[in-house]
Formats: C-alpha cells, sequence, structure tokens
C-alpha cells in the first residue's frame, strides 16, 4: 500500500510513502477488524518513506511501532491518536499525520469493496506483487464512480456494475505505445440480466473475466473478435469511455486533473438498482493539487 505525497507548491519536495504486504491490513482496517493505522508485529518491515531532494530520492525506514495505538487505554481511536503525537515535533510529526492520512484514504477505498462484496480479490499478500510500483496519487470519487491515478500514468475506474476499467499506454517492447484497456467484465448474459432487471447475484461476480483490448479497437468498433465485441456491447463499454472522456473535459476545462468545478457527475448506465441495497452518491477527491475535496 503507498500514496505519492502531493506538491501544492513548487518549491515543495515531493515523495511516498509505501507499506509493505499492507493489503489484509487494510481490508481488516474497513471492516473495523483493527484499530491500528499501520500493520504491527515482530515481522512487519518498516515504514518506508521516499523524499525527493535535488536530483536523487532518499529513503527513510521509520519501524511499524513508531506508530502504534494504545487502544486499550483510551475510548477512541482521535484520543489514541492524540496520545501517540503526543511530544512530536517536526517532521516526526507530519510523518505520523500522513500516515494517518494513508489509513483514511485506505479505509475509504477498501470499504467500497467491503460494502459491494468483492474484497476477497484484496487480501491475500502472498499472491500480490510485493515489488511493485504501481503507487496511487490520486483518488477520486465521482457520484457513484470511482477514480484512481497510478504514478506510471495509468487510470482506473470502477463502476456501480462491479466492472472495471484500466486505461494505459502499453510501451512493452513488442508494442506501438498505444493505449490499451484492461477491463474486468461481466459475462454478457449476466450484463443483460442487470441491464433488465437491475439484478446481479453472487454467482456473476464469481463470473466475472478480464480482457486486454485496444482503445482504438473499441473506440472504432473495429478489429475486435465476435466475442469481445458482444462484450463491450453489452458491458456498455463504449458509454462508459465517452463518460470517461466527458470527466477529462471537465479536468482539462477546470485547469487539471482532479478539478471537477461545480459539476456533479455520476454513471446512470448499467448499474444494480435494488429496493434494498441504497446507491451512495458521493464526491471525494485525495491527492489533487492544490488540496483535497
Amino acid at each position: 500500500m503507498g500514496m505519492i505525497k502531493k506538491q501544492t507548491d513548487p518549491s515543495e519536495t515531493g515523495g511516498c510513502i509505501v507499506i509493505r504486504d499492507a493489503k489484509s491490513h487494510a481490508v481488516k482496517r474497513a471492516r473495523g477488524q483493527t484499530s491500528q493505522i499501520v500493520p504491527q508485529g515482530k515481522r512487519i518491515r518498516p515504514i518506508e518513506f521516499y523524499v525527493q531532494s535535488h536530483d536523487n530520492i532518499q529513503k527513510l525506514e521509520v519501524p511499524s511501532q513508531t506508530f502504534f495505538l494504545d487502544t486499550k487505554t483510551f475510548s477512541s481511536q482521535n484520543e489514541a491518536v492524540a496520545d501517540a503525537q503526543r511530544g512530536m515535533v517536526g517532521s516526526e510529526l507530519e510523518r505520523f499525520k500522513e500516515i494517518n492520512l494513508l489509513d483514511k484514504l485506505g479505509r475509504y477505498m477498501n470499504k467500497r469493496e467491503v460494502e459491494d462484496g468483492t474484497d476477497h480479490d484484496l487480501v491475500d499478500d502472498n499472491t500480490s506483487n510485493k515489488h511493485s510500483e504501481h503507487f496511487i496519487h490520486f483518488f477520486q470519487r465521482l457520484g457513484n464512480v470511482s477514480v484512481w491515478r497510478f504514478v506510471n500514468g495509468a487510470m482506473q475506474f470502477n463502476f456501480p456494475d462491479h466492472t472495471k476499467l484500466i486505461i494505459y499506454q502499453d510501451t512493452g517492447v513488442r508494442s506501438t505505445s498505444e493505449h490499451c484497456i484492461d477491463m474486468i467484465y461481466l459475462e454478457p448474459k449476466d450484463a443483460i440480466d442487470v441491464a433488465k432487471y437491475g439484478r446481479l447475484t453472487r454467482d456473476a461476480l464469481e463470473r466475472r473475466d478480464q480482457m486486454t483490448v485496444s482503445l482504438l479497437d473499441i473506440m472504432r468498433g473495429e478489429g475486435l473478435r465476435s466475442n469481445e465485441a458482444e462484450i463491450v456491447r453489452t458491458n456498455e463499454i463504449q458509454e462508459k469511455l465517452q463518460w470517461i472522456r466527458a470527466v477529462l473535459s471537465i479536468w482539462i476545462r477546470e485547469g487539471g486533473v482532479g478539478f471537477m468545478g461545480e459539476e456533479k457527475l455520476g454513471w446512470t448506465g448499467l448499474q444494480e438498482r435494488r429496493d434494498d441495497k441504497k446507491n451512495v452518491m458521493q464526491w471525494v477527491t485525495v491527492g489533487k493539487l492544490g488540496g483535497d475535496a
């Protein structure tokens, strides 16, 4: 789990925070199963703070015990945090505040997965890439769609029908540097059920699959196999890309990534529509230049 520290002023130094092997901890935080803001234990690796200094990047490792919260003594987490910060000054206090912010971001992001019942993909640390450099440095909630931007420029959009689109530039050795989409999609018959009845069963979630296609092929409607074209049609992929383009247009118009002005966009296409499940609309931004919202 990681977070890019934003620069609100060009004179400030940039950097990032990395907490290794923290997926299961983040999910437990979202479930309310632990009160610690970082993993604790003898085998837990130190928290890594990276700071850019001129042309170099400096690394500082801080033991996780530094951020231990005495939740047995104090009745609320806020009191435990205040006690842990007592006596801290300068950069030490700033690091604690940054960890606290990362904890809040992690809880918010994983809470959506827990509520949707799709957090099983997040729990197994043993199957994860422990040396991943795909750090998140921007997050935005646009009504009922979650948006992430990674340090490598890729962007991920999670839609309320439990599909996900990751848009990135393929710069592999055999690549022509074209833009591609990794999509987690519903099987066509399940997508049709959602469109007709607004329902999505757990079996349908388990049947979701993944494929990679060229962004240009989707937008042109050409170059796709018949089964790929059916997936694109029933999952409303072209419509979702048009929605994403509208978001990007607002960012450009308003002055940068994450800037929405007075707009309150949300996805009105394919999604669950159930009387017993309220569709929560929220607008949150973390990591925007100039401050969060």
